[in-house]
């Protein structure tokens, strides 16, 4: 039976709930409800002929706040509106991994299924399996494109790139960030990939495919694009203000991890959908895509959706971002309700618009919060000789640099500003410029001094102390060379100047290279790590940042 028809009768009773619900008058929730609010928060984002928002709330299966702000085309002075047809970005991935699991349902594709099945010019050198299952959480190891396209000097949205470039791409790759199931790295890559294996199966494009989908769910304004010459009607068109506001280019194309074009309208309508008790058709995909992908201990993300708690409460969310368009949504399943912002303006963050919406209409549901963000004070407050040095996050950030003047402590860190830290009670300090972010002074289990900030709404970040020290000439000329990484073609050189210190060239850039910690050094928002060979010479040089793991520049 063809594909179209079995999704449409999954669908088939998704009409008749549409119009029971627009018939049914507000829950008692939905009545207390007051836009006023809400308005003022939104009108905070408006501005003279500037690129704006689109705004929605879904609770108890209705609609119950709607706005629109802002020009969608600064050219032309067309405003937003609700044919508006916005690039949600990686909010995309929610409905790749949908469209995954109907096939799933159907038998055409098991979650066991090793990636090579359908690939199996990738990852040959790669004896562990690779599922997709990984591919659905992030947890495959399999490095983000658009890193690797970085790191080769290739600025992505300014290409003429699409799936194609990263299938050839990831078939040059012979390592993985680790090994595969063992943990969480988000890597737009996974969501490409479960694009192509959808093709590669249903025997169609992704787009096509997928668009049988979207005409089921009665999503009419809903659809991937095949090419970015593609007509889309009613389009947004991303802008960035650097002095003067200016358009975003639109020439690269992929499919599956975002590049998904969708009116507000529409998305407020699949909210609805989702929130329905009983849907018949379509039942156990929609049911399926918003949990944790069975058989994986990854408990933070699964069928491209985040979850997670907000401030005590369960919380299913996702952000997107590419260029300037930007989109966030945030569902609440035990309130029965969901939150939209999609915007077309890059000054604009799209998750601090959700998560000021969210306190309004939550209120006093959300004022217990959890323990990771308001941590208790185990200890007296320390001296602050002892807790000054440096500190390593394991991260591609900077080394945080806790420093004492007039008595007082300070964070310093290379490329941001100084930031005070007061103490709050016992070993518990906050950001002067940030109150909500907590600092706890502590130690780990064999001594190390440490410090963890702690966020409102995210983990928190450990950092642990470090020895620093000058670095003698002869330590300098060892990683005096030129290093290069053939998966990437990208390329490495470290020299000496005339005064003796060390300068890297990378990413068509140089800077002077500080090594305060032994054979590892931060330059351009990466890590590095020195890899020696058994006589002790250096042999390679290990890149790493937020979504790559290990990336070596061998010695030429």
């Amino acid at each position: 039976m063809k594909f179209k028809y079995e999704v449409a009768m999954r669908f088939c009773t998704l009409l008749s709930l549409f119009v029971v619900v627009l018939l049914t008058s507000y829950s008692s929730s939905a009545q207390t409800f007051s836009s006023n609010s809400v308005d003022q928060i939104v009108e905070e984002y408006r501005g003279d002929e500037t690129p704006g928002l689109a705004i929605g709330i879904v609770r108890d299966q209705q609609v119950i706040y709607e706005r629109y702000i802002g020009l969608a085309d600064l050219e032309h002075q067309v405003p937003i509106k609700k044919a508006t047809r916005f690039n949600i970005a990686s909010n995309a991935k929610q409905f790749t991994a949908l469209a995954l699991q109907v096939l799933v349902e159907d038998g055409k594709v098991s979650l066991d299924d090793d990636i090579r099945i359908f690939f199996p010019d990738l990852y040959k050198n790669v004896d562990d399996p690779i599922l997709v299952r990984h591919l659905l959480n992030h947890s495959s190891g399999i490095r983000d494109v658009y890193d690797l396209w970085a790191i080769s000097g290739i600025t992505w949205w300014q290409e003429f790139i699409g799936n194609a470039d990263a299938m050839a791409l990831l078939t040059r790759q012979n390592d993985l960030n680790f090994e595969p199931g063992t943990q969480f790295l988000y890597s737009n890559s996974n969501y490409i990939l479960l694009a192509e294996i959808i093709a590669k199966v249903s025997g169609k494009t992704f787009s096509k495919y997928a668009a049988s989908m979207f005409e089921a769910l009665e999503l009419r304004d809903t659809g991937f694009t095949d090419s970015y010459m593609d007509v889309i009607p009613n389009r947004a068109r991303g802008y960035g203000n650097f002095g003067q506001w200016v358009a975003f280019p639109a020439v690269t194309n992929f499919s599956g991890d975002g590049w998904l074009y969708t009116t507000l309208e529409d998305q407020l309508n699949y909210e609805i959908a989702l929130q329905s008790k009983g849907i018949k058709a379509f039942d156990d995909p929609l049911r399926q895509s918003q949990a944790l992908v069975p058989g994986s201990t990854i408990d933070k993300y699964g069928y491209g959706l985040e979850h997670s708690t907000y401030r005590g409460t369960h919380h299913i969310y996702h952000d997107g971002s590419t260029g300037a368009l930007n989109a966030s949504f945030s569902r609440f399943p035990e309130e029965n309700l969901s939150i939209l912002a999609i915007s077309n303006n890059g000054q604009i963050s799209t998750r601090n618009i959700t998560d000021k919406i969210t306190d309004v209409v939550l209120g006093e549901t959300l004022r217990t919060y959890p323990k990771k963000w308001n941590p208790e004070a185990l200890y007296n407050r320390p001296a602050n000789s002892s807790v000054v040095g440096y500190y390593d996050s394991n991260t591609s950030r900077p080394l945080f640099h806790i420093v004492e003047r007039n008595g007082e402590l300070w964070r310093e860190m290379e490329g941001l500003n100084p930031v005070k830290l007061l103490h709050q009670t016992g070993n518990i300090f906050y950001y002067e410029s940030n109150p909500d972010w907590r600092v706890v002074f502590d130690k780990n289990e064999d001594g190390t001094k440490r410090f963890t900030i702690y966020f409102v709404s995210s983990d928190p970040l450990e950092a642990v102390n470090v020895d620093v020290s000058s670095n003698t000439l002869s330590y300098k000329q060892m990683f005096v060379g030129a290093y290069a990484n053939p998966e990437t073609s990208a390329e490495l050189t470290i020299e000496l100047d005339s005064n003796n210190a060390l300068i890297l060239h990378a990413l068509g850039n140089q800077m002077p290279l500080d090594m305060k910690i032994k054979d590892s050094f931060r330059a351009f928002g990466y890590r590095f790590k020195v890899k020696r060979a058994d006589n002790g010479k250096v042999d390679s040089i290990l890149l790493n940042n937020d979504r790559l793991r290990n990336v070596r520049f061998s010695r030429r």
